[in-house]
């Protein structure tokens, strides 16, 4: 699980920010389109896995679990 690498990620954004596994991060405006972008390029630097871009949509970061679901799917399939 990435679990605890993507609140790493999210606290260099926003260190100040309270989050968990379920925190809204888009509806709570923790998120914006280029601090997705700079989460996906920090994990596959990070876990060496490629994210398709395919991927990259708002669904797939509204919660941590929810990006820690992707990169699972992404990893199987390396």
């Amino acid at each position: 699980m990435y679990i605890k690498e993507i609140i790493e990620i999210l606290k260099e954004i926003n260190p100040y920010i309270e989050i968990d596994e379920n925190t809204e991060l888009i509806e709570s405006e923790i998120l914006d389109s280029l601090s997705i972008i700079y989460i996906v390029t920090q994990l596959e630097d990070r876990f060496g896995i490629y994210v398709d871009e395919k991927l990259v949509l708002p669904e797939n970061f509204k919660t941590i679990m929810f990006i820690n679901e992707m990169l699972q799917k992404c990893d199987s399939e390396k």
